[in-house]
């Protein structure tokens, strides 16, 4: 595991982006809804797409994962009913 770890990281830090959004692409897709192969597929592609045109505005890494990481948090939140 920690293997798998240090390889991604390296290959983020030297292709950046790029291996970035093809890593979490497909996992967007899966939280988005898209269960079968070929759903898969259309949405980590439009999801990929749309990312990598947000790409040469350079958003701040923290603002993004504060933006992102918080909306899921309380997604999952709100599925277990704990805001209610």
């Amino acid at each position: 595991m920690v293997l798998a770890a240090g390889l991604t990281a390296a290959v983020t830090a030297f292709m950046g982006p790029v291996s970035f959004i093809g890593l979490i692409g497909p996992h967007l897709a899966v939280l988005l809804g898209a269960r079968r192969m070929q759903d898969q597929l259309i949405v980590a592609l439009l999801v990929g797409a749309a990312l990598m045109v947000l790409y040469p505005t350079q958003l701040p890494a923290g603002s993004v994962a504060a933006i992102l990481g918080g909306s899921y948090f309380l997604l999952l939140l709100a599925r277990r009913r704990v805001l209610a």
